[in-house]
């Protein structure tokens, strides 16, 4: 099926369930949970673990080189008055 006709129908399914009142929405509660097991599931694969914090550490200073790039500066340090 043609990406943009799955989308179109999938919303049209979620517009009616939500209508009909069967749609199932998720408290806080839930939410934190579900959100625990998947922190657990993840952490136990250290090599993952410590391949998602590398690739976290590139892209903050990609990030801030580009924004020293931008400002034209140098050094990020604030002058002491």
């Amino acid at each position: 099926m043609d990406p943009e006709a799955l989308k179109a129908l999938a919303a049209k399914g979620g517009r009616t369930a939500q209508a009909g009142g069967n749609a199932h929405r998720f408290t806080a509660e839930e939410t934190r949970k579900g959100g625990e097991k998947t922190g657990a599931a993840m952490a136990k694969d250290a090599s993952y673990m410590a391949e998602i914090g590398r690739r976290g550490g590139f892209a903050r200073k990609r990030a801030k080189e580009a924004h020293r790039a931008a400002d034209g500066s140098e050094d990020s340090t604030p002058a002491k008055t």
